[in-house]
């Protein structure tokens, strides 16, 4: 038993548990020299008490049999009195009886656990599915661990349950074991323990001598054949733990002496990810999706995939999905801060059955294993423009920075390389860093140093139904002239003068026609000017279609610098792929296959298509679900359905490469028409 290790522990709220055992024991491991941090739920005191105050109990059952609280208004104030005022003080009273210094908390103090209400949403109600309108309860979305951290440094035992905080802050109930994974994830604790009153998970519920010594949860699909009643929710948290990083999670038994102890000398059913998980309905028939099973339980939500959207996730759970994609937004990640975001998807990718590594230049590389036919790269980047939004996930939409540009067609590349895992090729999916910054440090060093693949996605925000052929180029420029020092009314040319004369000069140029409005033209921007009479700058950014003869155009504005020096801080060619390429091809057909109809289309803007093309000439495209509109902007979201459908139609994409021809793909048939500097 290694000294010093930080544990989460939850309590169970059954009757069974022996909380003044467990107690005790955790009075013991921080004597010992063992953080500790207490999660509980209460089920049997909200039981007791709503049945005092009359106050009916039901639950809400998902159709693959995970149930959960119905907490209407009057149900929160229960959970809220029997969590707060009842069970927690027992258990602080307890540790604090053995000289622990325990402090009990609920997860809405100083904004711990800050959770997202999902206002109307469909659950299983009396063997019925209805729209619930009226549940107050939610999934965990951020965990603010600042106190946690302090109190931890300082010796203190929090001892924490539900209600966490919504939107405007006020009180939701959230599923007490998966508090405990957000927990154990945020803290980087070391391992997990969900103490319940079983032995650990049980072959035959009847048998407690079928306990297994380890079972396996799925990255993506349902706990398994042996998750009933509570137990769902336990595998459930378990698994997310496991995803956002935690090594070890036990489910074990709670109801006797040294439960916590036990669990460190190998007690109870330590959880393990499958690793590579097979996800073939085909070559797996017990995980075939039912098509009449349209929802799923997502911490207090259910998320409800379109028909034609279910059938075409195959080998993709959408619970998993967008538990992904929500955890990836609430991870801020502005350019040069990416680390934090590359560790987490590191264990994603793990968890999925991707091998996965951290490059020299903070980008994550995950792989499926080698095979012989064509290498197939999926390309998307991680970090964001600075200023982080609150993370929400309501009516069907998920919002935060970056949730559009680009986490959204990033997790869908990750779970479409993930739904893949018999690719006959190699599929490699890649999250890079600095896309949003002129030099796409991260992109570059992918040029550099990886193997050119086959062909090549880029994730940004198309919608869902459309694919970019091409992005202008762009020529990022600074002028600097310094002039003699004279007083205003002397009639040589000053340095403002000579500046705003060289920005004429750039624009003649460009040509009458020069303007964003066309991909087909030139079109400049003043981003910045500064100066005075002696000395002035300016930079100026050029978008460029293909063709443009950037050196020329950069020979012809020295030429007219009056004195002053011109320096090129950046520049990329455009780019623009024909629409029989193969990767543009593999696109429109997944589209079709989910119900659309392909939109080509091209961009004024930039992305690391423009920058991989400079390395490589193979089939080429930019692809992903959101809406580019909301790009950086306060109401940036993406839809979930839409996110949903971008995973289907890259995992068909995909598919269709199979038959790519290794030899075609690296002759390059259809190679990107770029222009150069």
């Amino acid at each position: 038993m290694n000294p010093n290790q930080l544990l989460v522990v939850k309590c169970g709220g059954n009757h069974d548990v022996n909380a003044t055992e467990i107690c005790a024991d955790i009075a013991d491991l921080t004597r010992y020299g063992h953080h500790v941090v207490v999660v509980h739920g209460g089920s049997a005191d909200i039981d007791s008490l709503a049945q005092r105050l009359d106050v009916p109990q039901r639950r809400m059952v998902s159709p693959d049999g995970v149930s959960a609280r119905y907490t209407d208004e009057a149900t929160m104030e229960v959970v809220t009195l029997a969590l707060a005022g009842a069970v927690k003080p027992r258990l602080v009273a307890e540790l604090q009886r053995r000289g622990v210094p325990a402090v009990g908390m609920t997860g809405m103090d100083g904004g711990m656990l800050q959770a997202s209400r999902k206002t109307a949403h469909r659950a299983l109600i009396g063997g019925r599915t209805v729209v619930v309108r009226d549940d107050h309860s939610g999934r965990i979305g951020e965990v603010r661990n600042e106190l946690l951290t302090t109190l931890l440094s300082e010796g203190y035992v929090p001892v924490i349950s539900p209600p966490a905080a919504d939107e405007r802050g006020f009180p939701v109930n959230a599923d007490a074991d998966r508090a405990a994974a957000a927990l154990a994830t945020a803290l980087n604790a070391d391992r997990l323990v969900l103490l319940t009153g079983a032995p650990g998970v049980l072959t035959d519920a009847d048998d407690e001598g079928s306990v297994l010594a380890e079972y396996e949860v799925s990255g993506t699909s349902a706990p398994g054949e042996f998750a009933r009643g509570g137990m769902a929710l336990k595998l459930v948290a378990a698994r997310e733990a496991l995803q956002g990083g935690v090594p070890r999670v036990t489910v074990s038994d709670g109801r006797h002496e040294k439960a916590v102890t036990d669990v460190l000398h190998g007690a109870g059913t330590q959880i393990l990810l499958t690793p590579g998980p097979e996800r073939n309905p085909e070559q797996n028939p017990e995980q075939k999706r039912n098509p009449e099973q349209k929802e799923e339980q997502v911490m207090g939500t259910v998320t409800v995939p379109s028909e034609d959207v279910a059938r075409a996730l195959v080998g993709v759970d959408p619970v998993s999905a967008a538990n992904m994609l929500e955890a990836m937004v609430a991870i801020p990640s502005p350019s040069g801060e990416e680390s934090r975001l590359a560790e987490h998807l590191v264990g994603v990718m793990k968890g999925l059955g991707l091998a996965a590594r951290i490059d020299r230049a903070g980008n994550v590389i995950g792989e499926t294993p080698a095979r012989p036919g064509p290498k197939i790269m999926l390309l998307g980047h991680m970090d964001t423009v600075p200023g982080q939004l609150p993370v929400r996930c309501s009516d069907g939409r998920v919002h935060g920075r970056g949730s559009v540009d680009a986490k959204g067609p990033l997790a869908a590349m990750v779970q479409a390389v993930a739904a893949n895992p018999g690719f006959p090729g190699q599929l490699t999916v890649v999250g890079v860093v600095e896309e949003e910054t002129p030099q796409s440090r991260g992109a570059v060093h992918i040029g550099r140093t990886l193997a050119r693949p086959d062909a090549l996605v880029v994730g940004e925000p198309s919608g869902w139904s459309g694919v970019v052929l091409g992005y202008k180029g762009k020529l990022d420029l600074s002028y600097r002239v310094t002039c003699p020092a004279t007083h205003p009314s002397n009639p040589v040319e000053k340095a403002t003068e000579s500046a705003a004369a060289f920005w004429h000069d750039a624009l003649e140029l460009l040509g009458p026609d020069q303007g964003h409005g066309s991909f087909g033209t030139p079109g400049a921007t003043l981003v910045a000017m500064r100066g005075d009479i002696a000395d002035a700058e300016l930079e100026i950014s050029v978008r460029t279609p293909v063709g443009f003869d950037q050196e020329g155009f950069v020979t012809a504005l020295r030429n007219r610098a009056r004195g002053g020096t011109v320096d090129v801080l950046n520049g990329v060619a455009a780019v623009r792929v024909e629409r029989r390429s193969p990767v543009v091809h593999a696109l429109s057909a997944g589209i079709r296959r989910v119900g659309g109809v392909p939109r080509p289309t091209v961009k004024t803007a930039t992305s690391d298509m423009n920058t991989l093309a400079e390395f490589w000439d193979i089939p080429m495209a930019t692809y992903g679900p959101g809406d580019s509109a909301l790009d950086h902007s306060d109401e940036e979201h993406i839809l979930t359905d839409d996110y949903l459908r971008g995973i289907a139609v890259l995992s068909a994409a995909l598919r269709e490469l199979t038959t790519l021809p290794v030899t075609a793909a690296r002759a390059a048939s259809e190679p990107a028409v770029r222009s150069r500097a």
